[in-house]
């Protein structure tokens, strides 16, 4: 074994005081000891390839990825991470050269008012995208200058725009690409650990348009895991280089806005915004939405702004309190925007939490809500017949093994109502009833990633006719079908319970599920 030509205490020596510094991301990052910095490549010098220009503190400095440290007048070393992929967008890569400049120049009266800032995005934001609430535009606009800041928060929400066609979906992720830091274009081709580079190398805004989203898809389930584990400070994802075979980490902490028509899997990570039809004049504006020279203004405005007012949003953030309202991870994943809100826009303050209370009592109910229909399609995907006819308190029984939580029938009448796979709704002495499309609630349970696509094959033996009502088997020539069982094969004693039972009733005891 050769000798190695140091001494061991001098090697340890060196690796602690490595391991004591700092490493800032390139292009934006924030550590306690060192402040806030924004930064861009150097890249029309061929000689300055591998150059970093970096604001930190309120000033400019240059440095490489591989040794430089930056200039001893912080707490803590620090020096540039290496990442292995880096991209900033032109246009905030110019705003961030124009600041250095004029930095460096020691130039007069170069940062906007808070207020200008705000009011800049607002107005823009509200001339091209329509919504009946108006608190909703404080809310788009504190989301989007909050991206700017998102390495001071520990956590950050995506921002789910969801609604039908022709309701502005689309309109607001363009206004969100021109605007928010370093913003990659509206992606619809999502591919694997190529969304984890992207965001890792960019440190940006990640916006994604997805018509439908289907659970039982590779890509799509790495969407799952961005917007899973991205929304909060150090989140890293984990996959293996088909190349080298090994474990590689990415790190994908950062914005991030996705559209979609359907609810998707991880809203608790997410502040929702359902968008709305927007009147006729909209649609005449949004034709000049790619040629607004309004935007690049912006962008200016909230990369000098950024730079000038972080120690206050650092301030406003760590004063954040809960309230009766607002808890928890609702108010993890607020506090960012509220905190934006009372630095650029205290007097719409009190509005905003409003709506963040109000958002997050509907959100409590619709957790538990959908945690009861999840349960409710785990409990009906062990049928494998078409249909079957069961009693709600069966049902509830059933549920409660899974949800012990649920006290009463009530919730899960409303999840069934909800999940609009019952095809009747009638009494019986035993109690309500229902008859359930099980072949529906397999595809909801598909989507909801209940189970994977290939459990929900039938495993019928398919010389056996089943029961309309009851979904057994039906193993001898006993059996009925007519206009009450819409012509579907019915077991002979199920035929004659349930129509004896619905002839008796009254008309208002038969109800058509909708």
């Amino acid at each position: 074994m050769s000798e190695v030509p140091f001494h061991p205490l001098a090697v340890i020596n060196l690796q602690l005081d490595q391991s004591k510094t700092v490493l800032l991301h390139p292009l934006i990052d924030y550590h306690e000891e060192i402040g806030f910095s924004i930064g861009t490549l150097i890249d029309s010098v061929p000689e300055m390839a591998k150059i970093n220009l970096i604001i930190l503190a309120d000033s400019v400095f240059l440095t490489d990825f591989e040794t430089t440290e930056i200039p001893e007048r912080f707490p803590k070393k620090a020096r540039l991470k290496k990442v292995r992929w880096l991209d900033i967008r032109r246009e905030w890569s110019y705003a961030i050269l124009l600041l250095s400049k004029e930095l460096a120049e020691k130039a007069e009266n170069i940062f906007p008012s808070k207020e200008e800032a705000f009011q800049k995005t607002l107005e823009t934001l509200k001339n091209y995208w329509y919504h009946s609430d108006p608190r909703y535009y404080t809310l788009v606009t504190c989301w989007i200058i909050g991206t700017y800041f998102h390495p001071i928060f520990s956590f950050y929400p995506a921002l789910n725009v969801q609604g039908q066609r022709e309701t502005g979906k689309s309109t607001l992720l363009d206004i969100l690409s021109k605007t928010c830091w370093n913003p990659t274009g509206r992606e619809t081709a999502i591919r694997g650990a190529d969304i984890f580079r992207t965001v890792e190398g960019t440190k940006g805004t990640y916006i994604i348009d997805i018509t439908k989203f289907n659970l039982n898809n590779d890509d799509t389930k790495d969407v799952v895991d961005l917007i899973e584990v991205g929304t909060e400070k150090g989140g890293v994802v984990r996959r293996i280089n088909k190349d080298t075979l090994k474990p590689q980490e990415f790190e994908v902490y950062s914005p991030k806005a996705i559209a979609t028509r359907y609810e998707l899997p991880f809203t608790v990570k997410c502040i929702r915004i359902l968008t709305e039809r927007a009147p006729k004049e909209y649609s005449q504006k949004r034709a000049q939405l790619p040629f607004d020279p309004q935007f690049k203004e912006i962008i200016n405005l909230l990369v000098r702004a950024t730079v000038k007012y972080w120690r206050e949003i650092v301030q406003a953030y760590k004063s954040m309190q809960q309230t009766d309202k607002l808890t928890g991870r609702a108010f993890n994943y607020w506090a960012p925007i509220l905190a934006v809100c009372k630095v650029f826009n205290p007097e719409g303050y009190n509005e905003l939490l409003g709506l963040a209370e109000e958002y997050a009592t509907s959100q409590k109910a619709s957790d538990k809500l959908s945690e009861v229909e999840a349960a409710l399609l785990a409990v009906l995907t062990e049928y494998s017949q078409p249909t079957t006819t069961i009693l709600l308190k069966t049902l509830t029984e059933k549920v409660q093994n899974i949800v012990p939580w649920v006290q009463s029938w009530h919730i899960v009448k409303s999840a069934l109502q909800n999940l609009r796979i019952t095809l009747r709704t009638y009494e019986t002495s035993q109690g309500v009833t229902y008859q359930i499309d099980l072949q529906k609630a397999r595809e909801k349970a598909k989507q909801k990633g209940i189970i994977q696509a290939d459990e929900t094959e039938e495993n019928q033996d398919p010389y056996f006719k089943h029961c309309y009502f009851c979904g057994k088997p039906i193993f001898t020539d006993d059996w009925r079908a007519d206009e009450y069982t819409e012509n579907k094969p019915t077991h002979a004693d199920c035929y004659r319970r349930i129509t004896e039972q619905m002839k008796k009733d009254s008309t208002s005891n038969y109800v058509s599920s909708p």
